[in-house]
C-alpha cells in the first residue's frame, strides 16, 4: 500500500502521452507532465502549453481521479543551471517564475530535474532547492536527480567522485525523491 506510480508525461509525444495516461489514471498516483524548461534568464517555457488540449482535459481528468498533477522542470544546460543558480537575483527570478506557473496551473507542486550539474553547483543547487521548499509553502517539491555514478566513469571503477547532489539537503527538503538509475544498470557492480 506504501507503494507510489507516477509516470512522465513528454510535450513531444503530448497525444500519445495524454491518451496513455487519460487509459491509465486509476493506476497512478501521481503525474508529471514534462511541461517546463527554463530560459537564460531563469524563466521557464511553458513546452506543453498548458492551457491548450490535450493537457487540460488530461489534468481535470486527473484531479477528477484524485492524482496529483505535478509537472517537471526538465534543465540540462550545465553551465545555465550554475550561472542562474549561483546569482541571487537570478535564482530569486527562477524561483519566483515557478511558484507562479504553480500557482497559475492550480498544479500540487513540481518536479525538479535538472541533470549534468556540475560539481560546483553543489551549494547553489541545494540552496535553491531550500528557498523553493520555502516559496512553495505547503505544495508539493519532487526532486528527480541523476544516479551518483558521472557518465564519464560508467563501467570503470570511479574513485574520488564529487558529487553534485547533496542527499541531505535533498532528503530534507523534498517531499519525493525519484533517482534516475535507469542509464546505470552494470555500472557500480566494480
Amino acid at each position: 500500500t506504501d507503494l507510489e506510480v507516477s509516470g512522465w508525461i513528454p510535450y513531444w509525444r503530448e497525444r500519445e502521452g495524454t491518451r496513455d495516461a487519460r487509459n491509465h489514471l486509476k493506476e497512478l498516483d501521481e503525474i508529471n507532465p514534462f511541461a517546463y524548461a527554463v530560459k537564460q534568464d531563469g524563466t521557464l517555457n511553458d513546452l506543453m502549453q498548458i492551457n491548450k488540449s490535450p493537457w487540460t482535459k488530461l489534468i481535470k481528468e486527473a484531479r477528477k481521479n484524485k492524482v496529483r498533477v505535478v509537472p517537471t522542470v526538465m534543465w540540462s544546460d550545465s553551465l545555465n543551471i550554475d550561472r542562474v543558480l549561483r546569482d541571487n537575483k537570478l535564482r530569486a527570478t527562477h524561483i519566483k517564475s515557478i511558484v507562479d506557473a504553480v500557482k497559475k496551473g492550480k498544479f500540487d507542486g513540481i518536479d525538479i530535474d535538472y541533470e549534468g550539474k556540475i560539481a560546483e553547483s553543489k551549494i547553489p543547487f541545494s540552496l535553491f532547492l531550500v528557498e523553493l521548499k520555502v516559496a512553495l509553502g505547503s505544495k508539493h517539491l519532487s526532486c528527480t536527480i541523476e544516479a551518483r555514478t558521472p557518465p564519464e566513469s560508467l563501467y570503470s571503477t570511479a574513485r574520488d567522485i564529487q558529487y553534485v547532489n547533496d542527499f541531505a539537503i535533498i532528503g530534507q527538503v523534498c517531499d519525493r525523491v525519484k533517482i534516475m538509475a535507469y542509464d546505470q544498470q552494470r555500472a557500480d557492480i566494480k
